[in-house]
């Protein structure tokens, strides 16, 4: 995928979820939603657009 990944995808009934994995000691640098940058989304679109493809069972 050329640099992009997908940490986390999870599949239940006929919802797909895609995830970020990340571990902090603290939230002195933010919570789980500021892992989520605005520059990281377009990434994890992009590799969820190459994903999807590649497992035809969701798209």
């Amino acid at each position: 995928m050329s640099g992009r990944r997908l940490d986390l995808v999870v599949a239940g009934d006929s919802t797909l979820m895609i995830g970020e994995v990340k571990w902090r000691r603290s939230e002195h640098f933010g919570g789980p939603a500021a892992v989520v940058t605005e520059t990281k989304q377009p990434r994890m679109r992009a590799a969820t657009a190459i994903w999807l493809p590649e497992h035809p069972e969701w798209s």
